[in-house]
Formats: C-alpha cells, structure tokens, sequence
C-alpha cells in the first residue's frame, strides 16, 4: 500500500519511500485476513528484491564541483522485467548525509534525480559541501525495488563534495579588447579549466555569430557554464533555445530536465 499525494493540477506523486508513505513489503489477503509476505514480491518472485538481480554495483567520486554517480545493472533485470510486466521503469536516485542501513531510512534522505533505466551514470550539485552517501532504486508500480539497501550494490559512500563558491565568483576585471580566440580555445581555456564566470563573458560574442553552428555551441556552453553558477533559470533559457534544440538533441534534453529539477 502507498500514501501519495495530489496537486491542484490533478498529477500524483511518484515518490515511494518504504516505511514513510509505502509498505516496504507486499501484503497478501487470504480469506479475508492481511499477511505480510516474507519473501518480498510474492512467492517464488523474492529475487526481484535482491539487489544483485536489479543492480550488480554502484560507485561514486567527488568532484571539486561534482559528485559523480556510476551503477552497472543486475543480470537478471531484464528477465525480472519481462516475467512482472513492469514497463517505462525509472531509477531514483537518493542522497544522505548519515550511512543507511535500511529502506526505513529513506525518510532521512533528499531524492536528488528520476532518471530513465538506460542511463547508468548521474551527476549530482550537492547544495552545501560534506560527505554522503548515495541509494539508487527501480521504480515501479509496486513501490521502490529491491526493499533492502546492501553497501556496494546498490548504496555507496562516503563520498566527499568539496564545492568552494570561491571558484564560481566572477572576475572583478573587464576585458576592454575583444576576444580574438575561435571558440573552441575559448571553451577549453574557460568551461573545461571550471572559469564558469569568465565562460560566459568569453562566449558571449559568439551567441551572435552569423554562424548557426557556432551560435548553438556559443549557447550550449553557456547554458553549462550558468548551470555550474548555479543560475538555473539563466542556463533554461540556453538549453530550451530551438537552435540549441536543434544541434544538440539527447545532450540539450538531458541537461534541460536536470536543470528543471533545480527549479521545481
């Protein structure tokens, strides 16, 4: 069973969080009478709740901006999908400040991203530098899978976020030349060396290029460069551009949605 919520719109919530708003476990009625099924999902289904069978491992490194998240998906995922019909699956990931050692403690985390089951990789802005711990989980129309959190699996950390917003603050100087450099020197001398402030200032000549191709990636870096400032509506305006849209498909798609998600 699950408790969620509905807004003014009429959408429910898809957080499921076993213990708090979900049985971390099915029940089972017989003749009237509730059972909590021991073996998870039902009988001869309890290796849809092992982790191995959903995800093999999870790894994690801190960035001085970034924390980077890697999984590798169970053998028998797909297998497991197929026999309990579960379709358009997504995983969430989980961020804690305190080691979990079980689902309970999901009440205790911040769902940081909803990403699709294809993707194995996710790079998580914590708000405050610290160390954390990470869980990911299959979401599906019975709650979160597995209904355990086992180390190495499908839980990771600590892990260490050393974010200095010394490193984001503009530069107090003012170009009074222009910039002769093609864009590419300027992106590898600003955005890939983490001078987000200097990128933008930097790239800014090149939003207006007679160019198309140049103009998009002029506007896709700059959408990047806002989103590591931290200025998220800025960097929506760059990555909702039909130009950007255009040139930059899968990778536009994927940064609008994580942007949207600081927003929300």
């Amino acid at each position: 069973y699950t408790i969620v919520t509905q807004n003014t719109r009429g959408l429910f919530s898809s957080r499921f969080v076993p213990g708090a708003n979900a049985t971390p476990v099915p029940v089972e009625i017989n003749s009237g009478q509730a059972s909590i099924l021991s073996n998870g999902v039902g009988s001869g289904r309890s290796e849809f709740n092992d982790p191995n069978a959903v995800f093999s491992s999870i790894s994690a490194y801190g960035r001085d901006n970034a924390v980077l998240l890697s999984w590798k998906n169970g053998q028998n995922l797909s297998t497991n999908l197929s026999e309990f019909g579960i379709q358009n699956f997504r995983i969430q990931i989980y961020r804690f400040t305190v080691k979990p050692s079980s689902v309970h403690d999901l009440v205790n985390s911040t769902l940081v991203a909803k990403v699709a089951a294809d993707q194995n990789i996710y790079e998580d802005t914590p708000e405050t530098r610290g160390v954390y711990y990470y869980a990911i989980f299959l979401e599906s129309s019975r709650g979160l899978v597995p209904n355990s959190i086992i180390e190495g699996q499908n839980m990771v950390g600590p892990v260490s976020f050393r974010y200095s917003r010394k490193k984001f603050e503009p530069s107090l100087r003012v170009q009074k030349k222009p910039v002769r450099s093609d864009i590419n020197t300027v992106i590898k001398e600003t955005y890939l060396a983490d001078r987000f402030s200097i990128a933008v200032q930097r790239l800014s000549p090149y939003t207006r290029s007679k160019s198309k191709k140049t103009r998009a990636k002029a506007m896709f870096y700059s959408g990047l460069s806002y989103y590591r400032l931290r200025e998220y509506g800025k960097a929506l305006e760059f990555f909702v551009d039909p130009l950007v849209s255009k040139a930059y498909g899968s990778r536009a798609r994927f940064w609008y949605n994580k942007t949207l998600m600081h927003i929300k």
